[in-house]
């Protein structure tokens, strides 16, 4: 089941399967089969073993499409990128960026470092990843993503990377039992397409903003109910921030909106 998008772009295949037992990365220098790469397929390929700067992939002479649809794999959070997270999908807990300016959004694709306060990772944002056209996220993150490996020197044991694949692979990192459950912000769909459901805490009225990757606020709204509902057909996609004012208190969630 494909359960990453085609980092090639067009014109080959860069893009990530799983079928239960583990995962490979599917790489062709052009289409095979006229097959359109689409997360959710289940399909079957026939080809060929073969190594790349260290990372284990797999090129295809033939490829059929079997269904769509299909449930994708669920990412494992680890605290470590090596061998046994290549082409699977993982998550880092609570790790924020080394340095920003790592940040380029240039070339095919740019590298930043992350850590978690003990280990580092490297985090590669492809062009085709919608977050290489925003700004550097900031704070503690959970970040999702396909393990990989370039490592263009034996052994090959190094080199070892993380590639988010959408919007949704970054968002804020929630630490357990930071505040009670009562108090905590919750909105839902995430990612949300037509509507944005903010769940509120009962403490008297609350100022609800949506703001965008840019930092203006582009849908507001007053409530002292416990739940609202905000239509955001007319928004663009993108990473935007529910800030939620009650008093002298403020708190936020990052949320994704995709049509």
């Amino acid at each position: 089941v494909v359960f990453a998008p085609d980092f090639f772009g067009s014109g080959g295949y860069q893009f990530y399967l799983e079928d239960g037992t583990g995962g490979i990365m599917i790489y062709s220098p052009a289409d095979v089969d006229s097959y359109s790469v689409t997360q959710g397929d289940s399909i079957h390929v026939f080809g060929e073993v073969a190594q790349y700067n260290g990372l284990i992939e797999f090129v295809p002479d033939s490829i059929y499409l079997i269904a769509q649809g299909a449930t994708q794999t669920t990412a494992t959070t680890v605290t470590a990128l090596n061998e046994s997270t290549e082409s699977e999908l993982v998550t880092l807990h609570c790790v924020t960026l080394v340095d920003s300016t790592q940040w380029t959004q240039s070339g095919s694709g740019f590298n930043v470092e992350l850590t978690d306060g003990t280990n580092t990772y490297w985090m590669r944002i492809d062009d085709v990843c919608d977050w290489y056209a925003y700004p550097a996220p900031t704070g503690l993150l959970d970040v999702t993503g396909v393990g990989n490996q370039y490592d263009p020197s034996s052994p090959y044991d190094s080199g070892y990377q993380i590639l988010p694949r959408d919007l949704a692979d970054i968002v804020g990192c929630t630490i357990g039992l930071e505040e009670p459950t009562d108090r905590v912000i919750e909105a839902y769909p995430n990612p949300a397409s037509s509507t944005l459901t903010i769940q509120l805490p009962q403490e008297g009225l609350a100022t609800i903003q949506l703001i965008n990757a840019l930092g203006q606020v582009v849908a507001h709204t007053e409530s002292n109910k416990n739940q609202v509902t905000m239509n955001i057909e007319d928004l663009n996609n993108g990473l935007y921030i529910v800030r939620l004012t009650v008093g002298d208190h403020q708190r936020s969630m990052r949320v994704v909106i995709q049509h």
